[in-house]
């Protein structure tokens, strides 16, 4: 309540115009109320409940008539004494790995306003991003964003727990998959390392075998972009334990020694985990965990805590024949959905009878979407097939296998090669004829008899076709 001149005998016009009522909260004055073009000589009401042990009237114009003195005769505020008790607000990483949760070291009491702490001990939880607060562990609760405010709002302390969320949809895929090792002590199974948790300085692999390796069957095919190691550290161990130098190998077939491929690696590690994205996501089935250097302590001990490998499931190109007379097909593609696939050459020469090869058809009878070869296009999220596109022809290819000579022959690419019936082009696969360097080359074949012809095509090194 808020008693102005009028209602002790002055003039209306000395009543205060605009005031407000205000509390302090933290260190920052807020508003209670506000009330603009005040004419009347008392003024009450109520707010919104707030608790404070200072209130003020703030003026903001004293007067209607001009006059620049403020005439206030009673300021009331009123409430009810809440419990001197008080209450702190605590913070917990919720399975963070690297830094430290926040400190509060304030003292709150019921209907206090506090401001929630940034991530300022950067806390970091391996293929999860921050998201802020959240009144459960499990994030069913109250969601708090960095800098926002809440107010103490019962008799218990509060505790705000770290939400992560996963920073892409990629999966882990290693997580209890099947694997083998080079070795491993009874009471720490190399299996540790996929079961997606740590719980303490059990729960990982150890071994000091040479080699130091653990392979691991993802079951399928995957597009792999990103991996993660724990290290001892990670499961409360010195950081001298910590892996120094070890590598990620991939094999797309088997998980024989000789067909795993080397794919990134790392050295002069010091940090408690790994994480690294491959700038060239690969396709693999089985991926390796290579240790060179077990540790920075000279110990001969390899401590692993977990070992996640992060991707998409590939989906297939498979390719049909389509009543072909002679030739094979191309080997079957394996692309995540949405990942390019460049459409293969003829390379196994695939021929029909009284048909030309025109492509590929995504429909066995041509009515679906065509891809002529070297064409691209996104992998569906579905197994697909493609079919070999023929167009009839009362003309067949009159050159093939036919006796061929150039005016010159350099690196052995003979004349042959120009009708064996292969046009990708590809010298490194020796697919292209070649002369030496000289003037006026020529090449030539012998079609064995005269023939009508209807058209030549003429396949470059960058296997594009020239029609004549």
């Amino acid at each position: 309540m808020v008693k102005h001149a009028g209602a002790f005998g002055e003039d209306n016009g000395y009543n205060t115009k605009a005031f407000k009522l205000q509390y302090k909260e933290v260190d920052t004055w807020r508003d209670a109320a506000v009330v603009t073009n005040n004419t009347d000589s008392v003024t009450e009401g109520t707010v919104n409940p707030f608790r404070a042990r200072f209130v003020r009237l703030l003026i903001t114009e004293p007067t209607n008539n001009g006059d620049p003195a403020a005439r206030i005769f009673q300021f009331k505020v009123f409430g009810e004494a809440v419990s001197d008790e008080s209450y702190h607000v605590y913070y917990d990483g919720n399975g963070a790995l690297e830094g430290s949760a926040p400190v509060d070291d304030n003292e709150y009491r019921i209907n206090d306003a506090v401001q929630v702490k940034p991530n300022t001990g950067s806390l970091v939880n391996p293929g999860y991003r921050f998201a802020g607060w959240n009144t459960l562990p499990d994030g069913s609760g109250d969601d708090y964003e960095s800098r926002s405010y809440f107010r103490i709002s019962g008799d218990y302390d509060v505790t705000l727990y770290a939400k992560w969320e996963k920073d892409s949809d990629l999966t882990n895929v290693t997580k209890n998959k099947a694997l083998t090792a080079s070795g491993e002590m009874a009471e720490h199974p190399a299996s540790n390392i996929v079961d997606g948790y740590v719980d303490d300085q059990s729960d990982k692999w150890a071994t000091d075998s040479y080699p130091k390796w653990v392979r691991v069957d993802l079951g399928d095919t995957y597009e792999i972009s990103r991996w993660i190691v724990l290290h001892a550290e990670a499961g409360g161990e010195s950081e001298d334990y910590n892996t120094r130098n070890y590598e990620l190998r991939i094999s797309e077939t088997n998980a024989d020694e000789s067909s795993f491929r080397f794919i990134d690696f790392v050295s002069d590690n010091t940090a408690s985990f790994t994480d690294r994205t491959l700038s060239n996501p690969v396709n693999a089935r089985h991926v390796e965990l290579k240790i060179n250097a077990p540790n920075s302590a000279n110990d001969l001990f390899a401590r692993i805590y977990q070992f996640e490998v992060y991707g998409k499931p590939c989906k297939t190109v498979f390719f049909d024949d389509n009543d072909s007379t002679s030739g094979s097909t191309p080997a079957d593609i394996k692309r995540a959905e949405a990942s390019t696939v460049s459409v293969p050459y003829n390379t196994g020469i695939l021929s029909k009878d009284g048909y030309r090869f025109i492509g590929w058809n995504t429909e066995s009878d041509g009515t679906g979407t065509s891809y002529a070869e070297g064409d691209t296009f996104p992998m569906t999220a579905e197994d697909i097939t493609l079919y070999a596109e023929w167009k009839a022809s009362e003309f067949t290819n009159v050159a093939l296998n036919k006796s061929a000579e150039q005016s010159s022959t350099d690196r052995g690419a003979s004349a042959d090669i120009a009708v064996d019936g292969v046009t990708k082009g590809d010298k490194y696969a020796g697919q292209i004829t070649r002369t030496e360097y000289e003037t006026n080359p020529w090449w030539i074949v012998d079609l064995g008899k005269e023939y009508e012809i209807d058209s030549i095509d003429i396949y470059s090194m960058l296997d594009n076709p020239i029609e004549f």
